[in-house]
């Protein structure tokens, strides 16, 4: 049976005429045994309704899935219903092979840092990040990122460690995220607003060996190494060794614990670098953007607005961290992000 069958055809030019209350059918002419043309007409009450068009196409694909169905089940009626597959062949290949091919080129080895670096060079009058009416150059945010690194250093952070940070909406903890992953460190958010308990937990559960607090609101008990960043504006020499060891991870996350526990996940520089790549052909059209920065540094999709625009030259916004009242009435007046 060929797709061009009456049924299809009848099916591909089905009127429609519908009201909230119901269908109504198209009128259908009969002849009386006296000759005469009587009009009847059918009416199918339903609950109202979204009306589907039918295209050609769509009925056309129905009758060949069906007809595909009727025949496996015919030849071999015994089969499992999970044996026959709704797909020929050829749309399995599409629908599995062709629709996945999705790799595509990124600078492989490179890390966000890395491309951070290679901008503050390249850039270093460009701007960087901006809160308030404080804005901070490229230049300015690669030496203080510099400079916590030598800190940090000084501190015992060696590559391959994990090093939680409680980051506050500032210029300081954007350079502080850079510099732990600078020093090879595996960068590890934690939310101010979180319990302190689940802080405490997360912080074993992760075997952290650092914690940095940047945000002074939460008392946190850590058996490991704990301590503050400098102040901005002391701009004494601190040394800074690249680690000869790479780490290949950025940085460790948790779950929300919806499901009773909270997961943690460890993200690899490359994974990020992919998706990063991905993220700047996608959201970067307009050459040097500005992306706000609102939501929790310990949600995952925060990490688009921290490093997306740092590896193509365009500015972080930061604003308080959505616990604000009315924080999207506040990003849309300010006017400043793109």
């Amino acid at each position: 049976m060929s797709p061009n069958d009456s049924g299809i055809n009848e099916l591909a030019h089905i009127k429609k005429s519908a009201s909230v209350s119901g269908v109504q059918l198209s009128s259908e002419k009969k002849n009386n045994k006296n000759g005469k043309n009587d009009s009847i007409k059918k009416k199918a009450a339903c609950p109202a309704y979204a009306e589907i068009e039918l295209s050609e196409k769509l009925v056309t694909k129905s009758k060949a899935v069906t007809m595909r169905l009727l025949s496996l089940t015919v030849d071999k009626p015994d089969s499992p219903l999970r044996t026959i597959s709704l797909l020929s062949r050829s749309e399995r290949k599409t629908f599995l092979e062709d629709f996945n091919a999705t790799a595509a080129p990124y600078p492989k080895g490179k890390t966000a840092v890395a491309l951070f670096e290679d901008l503050a060079f390249a850039h270093p009058e460009r701007r960087a990040v901006s809160v308030g009416s404080q804005n901070t150059s490229y230049a300015a945010l690669s030496r203080l990122v510099y400079r916590y690194a030598g800190y940090m250093q000084q501190n015992g952070v060696k590559s391959g460690d994990v090093v939680a940070l409680l980051p506050a909406y500032t210029t300081e903890s954007v350079a502080a995220i850079l510099a732990i992953l600078l020093c090879g460190g595996v960068y590890m958010p934690l939310d101010a607003a979180h319990p302190a308990e689940r802080l405490e937990h997360l912080l074993i559960q992760a075997k952290a060996k650092h914690l940095i607090m940047m945000e002074d609101s939460v008392r946190l008990r850590f058996s490991g190494s704990r301590f503050s960043l400098p102040d901005r504006e002391n701009d004494a020499d601190i040394p800074f060794a690249r680690p000869t060891v790479a780490c290949p991870y950025a940085y460790l996350i948790f779950t929300s614990g919806s499901s009773g526990e909270h997961k943690g996940v460890r993200i690899r520089h490359d994974n990020l670098m992919n998706y990063l790549w991905w993220a700047k052909q996608t959201y970067c059209q307009n050459g040097e953007e500005t992306f706000a920065l609102y939501s929790s540094f310990a949600f995952d999709f925060t990490m688009t607005s921290l490093f997306l625009p740092l590896i193509h030259g365009g500015a972080i916004r930061l604003y308080g961290g959505g616990r604000e009242e009315n924080i999207f009435q506040k990003i849309l007046t300010d006017r400043q992000t793109t």
